[in-house]
Order: C-alpha cells, then sequence, then structure tokens
C-alpha cells in the first residue's frame, strides 16, 4: 500500500512539473505520433489533449500552418527516431503574431539501446530574436553613419588640401626671392605661415589616414626608418608649438 501510494505521489508530482513547466514539452513515437503533450503547449494552440493525441505531429496544430514546417518537422523526426538529438530554430502562430520557438528533439533510449520515445521540447525566444534583430539593425544604421563621416571627413581633407598646397607653393615661391630680394621681418613670417601650414597639412593628412583605416582603403607602405630621425621629428614639433 505504501509503495503504491509513494508511486501515485511521484505520478501526482511529475505530472504537476510537467504542465506547469515553462517550455513547450511532449511525447511522441519513434514515428512521430502524439503521445503526450503539456498544459503549456497545449494552451499555446488552445487544444484540448484528446484532440491531438494518436496524431502525426506535423498534422497537429503546431505545425500545420506552413507546409514547409511540416516537411522540416518530417526530416526531423526522421533523424530523431535514429538516435539523434536535433535542434533548430522554427516560427509559430501565436496570439500576437508569429513566434519564434527555439525547437528541439531528443530520443530516449530503451535498455537495449533502441529509440523508445522522441520528447519534443520548445522554447519562446521571440524577444530574444526581436533584441536580435534590432541589435543587427542598429549596427547597420551606426556602420552607415560611420561610413557617411569617413567619406565627409575625407571629401573635406581633399577639399581643405587643394588651397593649403598654394598657400604652401606660394610662400616657397617668395621665399626663394624669385620676386626680389627680402627683409629679415618679411622671411619670419613667411617661415612662421609656411611652418604653420605645413603642420596643418600634417594633421589634414593624418585625419585623411583615419577615414582611409574606416573605410579599408589605407594602403600601407613597408619602408626603414631611423629611429633618430623620428626623434628629431617630434622634438622639433613638440619645441615648435611651445614657442
Amino acid at each position: 500500500m505504501e509503495t503504491r501510494q509513494a508511486l501515485t505521489r511521484r505520478e501526482d508530482t511529475f505530472h504537476a512539473m510537467f504542465d506547469h513547466c515553462f517550455e513547450f514539452i511532449g511525447q511522441l513515437s519513434p514515428e512521430g505520433i502524439l503521445l503526450e503533450a503539456n498544459r503549456t503547449a497545449l494552451e499555446a494552440v488552445g487544444v484540448r489533449l484528446e484532440e491531438v493525441v494518436g496524431k502525426p505531429f506535423w498534422d497537429t496544430p503546431w505545425w500545420n500552418h506552413s507546409p514547409d514546417e511540416q516537411a522540416r518537422l518530417r526530416a526531423a523526426v526522421r533523424a530523431a527516431a535514429t538516435g539523434r538529438f536535433v535542434r533548430y530554430e522554427t516560427r509559430h502562430p501565436g496570439p500576437a503574431g508569429l513566434l519564434w520557438i527555439d525547437f528541439s528533439l531528443k530520443p530516449v533510449f530503451n535498455d537495449q539501446g533502441d529509440v523508445r520515445w522522441l520528447i519534443p521540447e520548445g522554447r519562446d525566444v521571440t524577444l530574444r530574436k526581436r533584441h536580435e534583430m534590432e541589435l543587427a539593425e542598429a549596427k547597420a544604421a551606426a556602420e552607415s553613419a560611420s561610413q557617411s563621416k569617413s567619406q565627409f571627413v575625407a571629401t573635406m581633407s581633399h577639399e581643405l588640401r587643394t588651397p593649403l598646397n598654394a598657400i604652401l607653393g606660394y610662400s616657397e615661391l617668395i621665399l626663394s626671392e624669385t620676386f626680389g630680394p627680402l627683409n629679415r621681418q618679411i622671411q619670419d613670417y613667411l617661415h612662421h605661415i609656411h611652418s604653420a601650414g605645413t603642420r596643418l597639412l600634417e594633421e589634414i593628412q593624418n585625419i585623411l589616414d583615419i577615414a582611409c583605416i574606416e573605410t579599408n582603403s589605407l594602403d600601407l607602405i613597408l619602408e626603414p626608418l631611423p629611429p633618430a630621425q623620428v626623434a628629431e621629428r617630434a622634438i622639433a614639433l613638440v619645441a615648435s608649438r611651445k614657442a
């Protein structure tokens, strides 16, 4: 008597857990015939257990909305019946539209190693998929904005370099005294103009390089570079800015 009561309690506990589980869970024969389904799965499509038990799983309301999904499920059942665990994402109608379901079929083996049942499980992952799509859209928008920014920077850099090169060219031409001798003060002014213009041109080139890096269009040239020369240029640049 105690053993029967204990068995009854275990069965009641199992059915309570089975019916109140968050996931959609059922039981199939190896041929794909529905033997059991929990309350969560039944309430999702608004049917009673007796209306679907004994039917091929793909002919039940969970799947008959799409011939493609039915064919996919039949293939999954055949694979699971050979002992394979099958899992994929699928879409099903719900009260507020189509739902994304993380679906799986797990084979259960008997003592001889043969497949006795198949356990279908489904979890609603619609919110996760919606967030993934929103993130993908946001990423695409950010990449588009970044590309537009890079193109704008590259265009503006080219537009700035043209008049700046003219300023540098004319300052060099005047400094060469092609148009006549210059007094010391004018030479100093022209040297400042040329030095400042050269630094500005380098900054513009750096900005242009960054834009090229962001658009994957920067061509790198590998060549030897004396460290002493780099240090001297850095010291001269800092000294000129300090002055």
